[in-house]
């Protein structure tokens, strides 16, 4: 009977214990645990950060400084990344969609979605102050301080010439290309064939050429420049004379030509006879591993603003970053 009763008294005490602990706060520290949770899911906005980093082709030190997208942009398509910029105004093109940010001191903050009835596929502010945007089987629009400015169908992707007055309308067929005028609410056509071009996959203009990423007969890709006339005046190799990867901005320098080859993941570099100058790994120049380089921005200060998709590193503990594929901007600069 006595071990009876004092098993009974043990468990009397260890209910009053129980009661007390509920009474003196048990419930908080319920809450107190979710704590952790609450943190992992802000991580998720936490933007890749790889800071700035500098690297040598031949003789031309580049330098590059990431611009910090706050709170972190994500995709779900790692190609066909657009950015435009004016001044501390950045718009970025992801998955169709524009977004709208203000840059300053290495970051871009207060991002805003920018109405679209439609997705696009290629962005461009030009110098009249119009953002432009393009996609297969239009309309090409154009939007000056977020309201319509224009709209015209019957376009294709359009590549227009930093004064915004011409550009160049083109889907595939390097023999189907079209200079086109706009004259207020109305656009001309007229043929602009690329000869020696089979298949077209991206065009740039500049204030000097026209620049063509396209595929020859044999399907080998170069880089092909134009002069305003549409004479073939250089053609871009790599640097045993062969075919490049998938180059998704061009653009000449004070040095010569560069380009961006979101394929092989490169910064390439041309002297200004179209001779191979070397290239930059993007490991090398931007800290990280296997990026989609896939567009830039030329900058009045002779800067090249780049957008690019990175996977983010795997983290077995957050099977939900595995697979997010997140959009980074870098500042280039020493090219010129």
């Amino acid at each position: 009977m006595k071990k009876i009763g004092r098993k009974v008294l043990i468990l009397a005490l260890a209910a009053a214990v129980l009661v007390g602990m509920t009474a003196c706060g048990g419930t908080e520290k319920k809450k107190e645990e979710k704590k952790p949770v609450k943190k992992t899911e802000q991580k998720k906005d936490d933007a890749i950060k790889t800071g700035t980093h500098e690297t040598m082709v031949g003789t031309t030190s580049l330098k590059s400084e990431q611009i910090v997208i706050e709170p972190a942009l994500t995709v779900k398509s790692s190609f066909d990344l657009g950015i435009a910029a004016k001044g501390s105004t950045v718009y970025t093109l992801t998955d169709g969609k524009v977004r709208q940010y203000t840059w300053k001191d290495s970051k871009m903050t207060d991002g805003k979605d920018v109405q679209l009835e439609k997705e696009y596929k290629t962005i461009e502010l030009t110098g009249d102050g119009l953002l432009r945007l393009s996609k297969f089987m239009g309309p090409y629009i154009g939007l000056k301080n977020g309201k319509p400015a224009f709209s015209y169908d019957d376009l294709d992707y359009v590549a227009v010439h930093p004064s915004g007055k011409w550009g160049i309308n083109y889907f595939t067929d390097g023999a189907k290309v079209t200079k086109v005028t706009f004259s207020g609410s109305t656009v001309n056509q007229k043929a602009f064939p690329f000869r020696g071009v089979h298949t077209v996959r991206r065009v740039n203009i500049d204030k000097k050429y026209i620049y063509v990423c396209g595929t020859d007969k044999d399907s080998l890709v170069f880089v092909y420049i134009y002069n305003f006339q549409g004479k073939l005046v250089k053609k871009l190799k790599d640097s045993d004379g062969s075919g490049l990867g998938s180059p998704t901005f061009m653009a000449s320098t004070k040095k010569g030509f560069i380009a961006l080859d979101g394929n092989m993941r490169t910064f390439d570099m041309w002297d200004k006879t179209g001779k191979w100058a070397g290239s930059a790994k993007a490991s090398d120049l931007f800290g990280v591993d296997y990026p989609w380089i896939s567009g830039a921005k030329l900058m009045p200060d002779g800067s090249l603003m780049v957008i690019m998709s990175q996977k983010r590193p795997e983290d077995k503990n957050k099977k939900s970053d595995q697979k997010t594929i997140e959009a980074l901007v870098y500042k280039v600069t020493g090219f010129q």
